[in-house]
Protein backbone atom coordinates (compact mmCIF):
# COMPACT_ATOMS: atom_id res chain seq x y z
CA UNK A 1 0.00 0.00 0.00
CA UNK A 2 1.31 3.55 -0.76
CA UNK A 3 -0.19 5.35 2.04
CA UNK A 4 -1.32 4.63 5.92
CA UNK A 5 -4.91 2.87 5.98
CA UNK A 6 -6.03 5.08 8.30
CA UNK A 7 -5.39 8.32 6.35
CA UNK A 8 -8.82 8.62 4.00
CA UNK A 9 -6.97 11.16 1.75
CA UNK A 10 -4.32 7.85 0.70
CA UNK A 11 -7.12 5.60 0.58
CA UNK A 12 -9.40 7.52 -1.14
CA UNK A 13 -7.79 9.70 -3.75
CA UNK A 14 -10.30 12.67 -4.43
CA UNK A 15 -11.34 12.49 -0.93
CA UNK A 16 -12.72 16.20 0.79
CA UNK A 17 -11.23 17.18 3.91
CA UNK A 18 -12.96 20.30 4.86
CA UNK A 19 -10.65 21.22 8.02
CA UNK A 20 -8.35 22.40 4.94
CA UNK A 21 -9.13 26.26 4.37
CA UNK A 22 -10.18 27.50 0.59
CA UNK A 23 -6.64 29.01 -0.98
CA UNK A 24 -8.09 32.52 -2.63
CA UNK A 25 -8.82 33.11 -5.86
CA UNK A 26 -5.77 34.63 -7.62
CA UNK A 27 -7.39 35.89 -10.30
CA UNK A 28 -10.33 38.49 -10.49
CA UNK A 29 -13.29 37.75 -11.99
CA UNK A 30 -14.82 39.14 -15.14
CA UNK A 31 -13.68 41.36 -17.58
CA UNK A 32 -10.89 43.95 -16.97
CA UNK A 33 -11.83 47.73 -16.91
CA UNK A 34 -10.42 48.73 -20.47
CA UNK A 35 -11.18 52.57 -19.47
CA UNK A 36 -9.02 52.50 -16.56
CA UNK A 37 -6.11 51.04 -18.17
CA UNK A 38 -6.09 53.21 -21.08
CA UNK A 39 -6.29 56.44 -18.70
CA UNK A 40 -3.73 54.83 -16.98
CA UNK A 41 -1.50 54.89 -20.45
CA UNK A 42 -2.77 57.97 -21.26
CA UNK A 43 -1.25 59.61 -18.21
CA UNK A 44 1.77 57.93 -18.36
CA UNK A 45 2.49 59.49 -21.95
CA UNK A 46 0.77 62.96 -21.53
CA UNK A 47 0.81 63.29 -18.01
CA UNK A 48 -3.25 63.91 -18.05
CA UNK A 49 -6.72 62.35 -18.24
CA UNK A 50 -8.10 61.82 -21.45
CA UNK A 51 -11.47 63.77 -21.07
CA UNK A 52 -14.83 62.01 -22.51
CA UNK A 53 -14.75 62.99 -25.88
CA UNK A 54 -10.98 61.85 -26.80
CA UNK A 55 -11.45 58.54 -24.84
CA UNK A 56 -14.20 57.80 -26.88
CA UNK A 57 -12.58 58.59 -30.14
CA UNK A 58 -9.27 56.82 -29.04
CA UNK A 59 -11.77 53.30 -28.39
CA UNK A 60 -12.97 54.18 -32.08
CA UNK A 61 -9.49 54.04 -33.29
CA UNK A 62 -8.83 51.38 -32.27
CA UNK A 63 -12.14 48.82 -32.44
CA UNK A 64 -11.39 50.50 -36.62
CA UNK A 65 -7.84 48.41 -36.30
CA UNK A 66 -9.11 45.77 -34.73
CA UNK A 67 -6.85 45.83 -31.61
CA UNK A 68 -9.98 45.63 -29.20
CA UNK A 69 -9.60 41.88 -30.16
CA UNK A 70 -6.44 40.97 -28.80
CA UNK A 71 -5.40 41.11 -25.18
CA UNK A 72 -4.64 44.52 -23.35
CA UNK A 73 -1.34 43.20 -22.42
CA UNK A 74 -0.25 42.71 -25.64
CA UNK A 75 2.62 44.83 -26.39
CA UNK A 76 1.57 46.08 -29.73
CA UNK A 77 -1.73 46.86 -28.53
CA UNK A 78 0.22 48.97 -25.25
CA UNK A 79 2.19 50.68 -28.33
CA UNK A 80 -0.92 51.69 -30.45
CA UNK A 81 -2.48 52.98 -27.76
CA UNK A 82 0.77 54.71 -26.69
CA UNK A 83 0.59 55.80 -30.92
CA UNK A 84 -2.99 57.33 -30.86
CA UNK A 85 -2.89 59.02 -27.97
CA UNK A 86 0.18 61.38 -28.72
CA UNK A 87 -1.53 61.80 -32.17
CA UNK A 88 -4.71 63.13 -29.78
CA UNK A 89 -2.01 65.16 -28.19
CA UNK A 90 -0.66 67.05 -31.00
CA UNK A 91 -4.23 67.03 -32.71
CA UNK A 92 -5.25 69.79 -29.75
CA UNK A 93 -1.99 71.09 -29.70
CA UNK A 94 -2.19 72.27 -33.17
CA UNK A 95 -5.63 73.61 -32.66
CA UNK A 96 -4.80 75.57 -29.90
CA UNK A 97 -1.97 77.32 -31.97
CA UNK A 98 -4.56 77.80 -34.51
CA UNK A 99 -6.95 79.59 -32.14
CA UNK A 100 -4.43 81.92 -30.65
Amino acid sequence: MPGDLRDPESTNPFYYDSRYEEPKNPFEAGAPDTDKYLQSIAIEQTGSRLNQEKMEALKQILNEKGFFHRNIGDQSFIDEVKKQVNVLKMARRIINARIK
